[in-house]
This record gives C-alpha cells, structure tokens and sequence, in this order.
C-alpha cells in the first residue's frame, strides 16, 4: 500500500513538473491567448450593446471635447477605410481571414522571442479577427467611438484600438528588440576571431583590439612569426647554456 502511494507521489510530482515546465517555456504564447480571448469578448459585447444602445440616436457625448459614442455600420475597414467600395466586402473578408492565419502562425512560432511581440501579434489578431467576425454574420462592421475634437477622422471600435496597439507594439519590438540573425553570427565571428587573437598574444604581447577580420588575420600572422622566433631564440640559447656546462 505505501509503495503504491508513493507511486502516486511519483506520478503526480513528475506531471506538476512537465505542467510547470510547459508553463514557463509558453508563457509568452500564454499571455497572448488570454489577450485575445479577453479583447474579443470586450468587442464582441462592446458591439452588442452599442447597436442596443446607440443606434439611431445620433452623438451621444461621453468625454466633452474628447470623445463620442456615434453608432454607424461601416462595410468597409478599419478605421471606415474602402466603405464605399462595391467589392470592398468580399476583398476584405479573404484578406483579412488571410492576415488571421498568418497572424494565428505567427504568434505560434514567434511568441518565445519576445513577450512584446506576442501582444503586439495577440492585438493584430483580435483587430482582424474581430471585425471579420462582423463581416461573416451581419455583412458590416459596428463602430460607435469618435473623437470629439476631430470629428472628420473614422468612428472606430474596440477592434481597431487593438489593431493600433498591435501594430505599435510590433514596431517596439522591430526598433528596440529584434536583432538580425545575420547580424549576430557576425558579432560572434568577431568575437571568436579576437579571442584567437588575444590568446596568441598572450605570451608577452598587449591583446590587441579591432573588428576588421584581414587586420585580425594579419595580427594574428605577425603575433605567430614573432612567437615562433621567440621559441627559437629561447631554444637556442638554453643548448648554448648546457654546452658551456659541459
């Protein structure tokens, strides 16, 4: 009975242990799905209650002088952007369910690089997916947010904030965070090729410092003559030192 339970203990730490595991080397794919599912629903409901709420009433001033509630339906994109184009439906439903895909693919593989593009993929996706599902079920999009003191721009909802966060976040992590991995190897080789340097010039010599690879080599060249001719000297003059003892 006690071996059997201690089994169970076996088992159970081994399971908490793969679970923990998965849980820190996902985290970041994580964090991004309870993103989406969090700002779908918040725009799913937003939508719901506005076209409850807002429609057929006109501005509704929320912030004075910031922003309104204003209900349109707008079968164009973000933003009211190509509204008022015949094919405009049917082209933005296939890119935008296109963009889903890739964006889904995206947050899959790249998620582990860096938490800040995970939310920046995880808003893109709730952006696109969101207002395509409007697309599928009622064949426009509900937006009701405007700014008050630029009433010319788009109204917008909940989605197309997501799209702007998104593509903000994104652009952090082009500008601050990625690093080209061509850029990389490179920095290593470099790396690589100063540390032979310096532990050829060990023997004596100042380690030397540069990021050209010819001059690299070229010291490198010099530091090994110069070495050779050092042993040479050092071996001469030790057979010189036990024939005078002899």
């Amino acid at each position: 009975m006690t071996r059997l339970f201690s089994l169970k203990v076996l088992y159970f730490e081994g399971e908490r242990y793969k679970l923990k595991a998965f849980l820190k080397k996902n985290k970041n794919l994580l964090i991004g799905i309870a993103i989406i599912a969090v700002f779908i629903i918040l725009d799913i409901v937003s939508k719901i209650m506005a076209k409850e709420n807002l429609m057929g009433k006109g501005v509704i001033s929320v912030i004075p002088k910031v922003f309104d509630f204003y209900y349109i339906e707008n079968t164009g994109g973000a933003f009211g952007f190509f509204s008022d184009a015949a094919a405009a439906l049917t082209v933005l439903i296939v890119v935008t369910s296109i963009a889903s895909v890739a964006l889904a693919f995206g947050l899959g593989f790249f998620s582990r690089k860096s938490l800040i593009l995970s939310i920046g993929l995880s808003l893109l996706f709730v952006g696109a997916v969101g207002n395509l599902i409007d697309r599928l079920m009622q064949g426009y999009v509900v937006d009701f947010i405007r700014f008050a003191f630029w009433p010319q721009f788009a109204v917008f909802n909940v989605a197309d904030i997501a799209v702007t966060f998104g593509l903000v976040f994104f652009t952090i992590y082009l500008l601050f965070i990625y690093v080209d991995p061509k850029s990389k190897k490179g920095k290593k080789t470099k790396k690589g090729e100063q540390s032979e340097l310096n532990a050829d010039t060990k023997g004596g010599e100042t380690p030397v410092e540069t990021t050209n690879v010819a001059e690299v080599k070229e010291v490198k060249k010099n530091a090994k003559i110069k070495k050779n001719i050092l042993s040479n000297k050092a071996r001469n003059d030790n057979t010189v030192t036990e024939t005078k003892e002899e």
